[in-house]
């Protein structure tokens, strides 16, 4: 099953009948008890709660990594935090995808064109194509407010942090109102 990736043919005859399988294993290795422990929790709805959420930048690069390790020096451990890197785009990476299609003209279906790469046809076109955030997961609730602490302090480090973020605006609510209070 861990290879069927390799062959489209296989690939596609897998359903969801995987998990049913992973289950019913009446005698389970160390991995297929992780597996199983994985699949109950999502079937129960105990689901890993989102920390923190990164606002987007074009490149987070190494940070992800920089941001886990710093986090395994404090009192946390892998299995109470997970760190995620989303990339999202429009299909062509950091490319414009509108450089990748032909146009036909109304009076000639058969001969086309690339589109111009000028910036001048629309002003809508965005500048960025691709960008990319960071999540921080908490495996642990017993821990989530030291993840919570330890996270914002690992952000700094890494120059990621932002009291900005919709992730951290609550967090600072009490702070706020007292402030443009005078």
């Amino acid at each position: 099953m861990s290879e069927a990736w390799k062959y489209p043919e296989v690939y596609v005859k897998l359903t969801d009948n995987v998990f049913d399988g992973i289950l019913m294993e009446k005698n389970p290795k160390k991995d297929m008890k992780k597996a199983q422990e994985l699949i109950n929790n999502v079937y129960k709805r105990k689901l890993y709660k989102r920390v923190y959420e990164t606002p987007p930048v074009k490149k987070v690069q190494e940070k992800g990594e920089d941001l886990e390790n710093l986090l395994l020096q404090t009192e946390l451990t892998e299995d109470d935090f997970a760190v995620q890197k989303v990339t999202y785009s429009y299909g062509k990476g950091t490319d414009n995808p509108i450089t990748s299609v032909y146009f036909y003209t109304k009076d000639n279906d058969t001969d086309c064109f690339p589109s111009t790469t000028s910036k001048k046809t629309s002003l809508f076109l965005p500048e960025t194509f691709q960008e990319e955030i960071l999540r921080v997961y908490s495996k642990n609730d017993e821990k989530i407010e030291i993840l919570k602490k330890e996270t914002t302090e690992c952000l700094r480090q890494v120059e990621l942090y932002s009291v900005n973020d919709s992730a951290t605006k609550q967090e600072h609510r009490e702070i706020l109102p007292a402030e443009t209070g005078n």
